[in-house]
C-alpha cells in the first residue's frame, strides 16, 4: 500500500464509532467527527521506525460519557473508558507493523492487565491489526484460542501464545471471521485484524459503508456494542467457588493442540529454565482451554447427613418458624417433638458416618 492510501477499521453502534487509520495526519476535520469526542495516538519515532502507516484513533459520541486512558505510548495503542449509565466499556485498539517483535505484543498484554485491574467490573471492545499469519482461530464456551500453522517462525509461536493467554485470562472472544490480503506474507486467508470481545455473541461483518476510502488489505468492519444492562464482567479471574474437572477433559483436542507446536523450533536457543517455562506456558493453556470449568455445589448439610435427617430438619425449622408467628402450645410441642427427633436421627447418621469409614480405611 502506498503512503497515500489509508488503512481502517470501523466498528459502529448507534452512538459510538471506532476507527483506527493508517496514516499519522489530523483527520478531524477531513471526517466531519464535530460531534464526536476525538481521541489519537499518531506515529512518531518512539513507537515505530515504519515510515508509512500508523496511528490509531478512536472517536466517541459526546453524548456518552468518555476518556482516554494513560498507557505505556512505546507502541501504537489506544484505550478509552465509555461509561453508560453503570456500565463501563474498555474501548481499545492498536496497530502492529509486520514482524512485530515480542516486547510489543507484551506491552500490549499487560496494558489491559492493568487497565483489568483499575475497571475490574469492565467490558472490553478491542480492535487492533495484530498483523499475526500463520496461524487458526477457535472458540470454546470461554474465551479464544489460536493454533500456529505450519510455517509459523518461532518469534510468531511467541506471540501468538502471548495473545491467546491475553484472550483466557480475560475471557476474550476473537469474533473477525473476514480475512486479509497482504503483500508481506506469503500465505493466503490470513485473519490480521483481530476483534477481541467479552460477549461471545458479538458478529462482525463487512461495513456497507466506509467512513475513509477503502484500503486494499484491510476492509472496513463493523459490530453492534451492546451498551444496555449488561453483567458485570468478573474480569477473567478463577473463584475459590471453581474446580477444573479432569474427568470430563477433552483428551484428544489436548493432544491436537500440542502436536500443532513445532517444539525444536520453539526451544531453539533457548535456555533450560526458559524452555520448561514455555513448556509449563503451554501446558497451562491446554488446561485453561480444554479442561471445564465447574462449580462447587453449595452443601446445605453435612455430607454424612441421611435423607430421613435432612427432610425432619428442614420440618423443625417450619415448625419452628409456626410457632414463633401462632405462640400456640400445641406448636410448640410439634416443633418440640420434631427437634428431638432430629438429635436422634443426627446421633445415628454419625454412627453410621463412622463406621463406613472404619470399614472402607481398615488395613487389609
Amino acid at each position: 500500500m502506498s503512503p497515500t492510501k489509508q488503512q481502517y477499521r470501523e466498528l459502529q453502534c448507534s452512538r459510538c464509532s471506532i476507527l483506527y487509520t493508517g496514516r499519522s495526519i489530523c483527520v478531524f476535520y477531513e471526517l466531519q467527527l464535530f460531534d464526536l469526542n476525538v481521541y489519537r495516538t499518531d506515529r512518531s519515532s518512539e513507537t515505530s521506525s515504519f515510515a508509512r502507516g500508523g496511528g490509531v484513533l478512536i472517536a466517541v459520541h459526546k453524548g456518552l460519557s468518555s476518556r482516554s486512558l494513560k498507557v505505556n505510548g512505546t507502541i501504537e495503542q489506544l484505550f478509552v473508558l465509555v461509561t453508560e449509565g453503570a456500565n463501563q466499556f474498555i474501548i481499545g485498539t492498536a496497530y502492529f507493523p509486520p514482524k512485530s517483535t515480542l516486547d510489543k505484543y507484551s506491552i500490549f498484554c499487560e496494558t489491559l492487565e492493568k487497565i483489568a485491574e483499575d475497571y475490574p467490573s469492565a467490558h472490553y471492545y478491542l480492535a487492533a491489526d495484530f498483523n499475526l499469519p500463520n496461524c487458526e482461530w477457535f472458540s470454546n464456551d470461554m474465551c479464544s484460542s489460536t493454533i500456529p500453522l505450519p510455517g509459523a517462525t518461532a518469534s510468531e509461536v511467541e506471540a501468538l501464545q502471548v495473545v491467546t493467554g491475553m484472550c483466557v485470562y480475560h475471557k476474550l472472544f476473537q469474533s473477525n471471521t473476514i480475512v486479509n490480503t497482504c503483500e508481506y506474507y506469503a500465505t493466503s486467508g490470513n485473519i490480521l485484524d483481530l476483534v477481541l470481545v467479552d460477549d461471545a455473541d458479538v458478529t462482525v461483518s463487512r461495513a456497507n459503508e466506509a467512513l475513509l476510502r477503502e484500503g486494499m488489505h484491510h476492509p472496513p468492519l463493523e459490530f453492534e456494542i451492546k451498551m444496555t444492562k449488561r453483567r458485570p464482567n468478573d474480569g477473567g479471574l478463577v473463584s475459590d467457588g471453581f474446580y477444573r474437572d479432569f474427568k470430563s477433559a477433552d483428551y484428544v483436542k489436548i493432544t491436537d493442540f500440542l502436536s500443532q507446536f513445532c517444539w525444536d523450533n520453539l526451544f531453539l536457543g533457548k535456555t533450560l529454565n526458559q524452555i520448561v517455562n514455555i513448556f509449563y506456558d503451554i501446558v497451562y493453556l491446554a488446561i485453561e482451554l480444554f479442561i471445564p470449568l465447574k462449580r462447587y455445589s453449595k452443601r446445605r448439610f453435612p455430607p454424612w447427613f441421611s435423607l430421613e435427617l435432612k427432610n425432619r430438619i428442614v420440618e423443625k425449622k417450619k415448625a419452628h418458624k409456626k410457632y414463633l408467628l401462632s405462640k400456640s402450645v400445641l406448636d410448640y410441642q410439634t416443633f418440640s417433638q420434631l427437634r428431638a427427633n432430629c438429635k436422634l436421627l443426627k446421633a445415628e447418621s454419625y454412627r453410621n458416618h463412622i463406621n463406613l469409614t472404619e470399614l472402607y480405611t481398615k488395613p487389609v
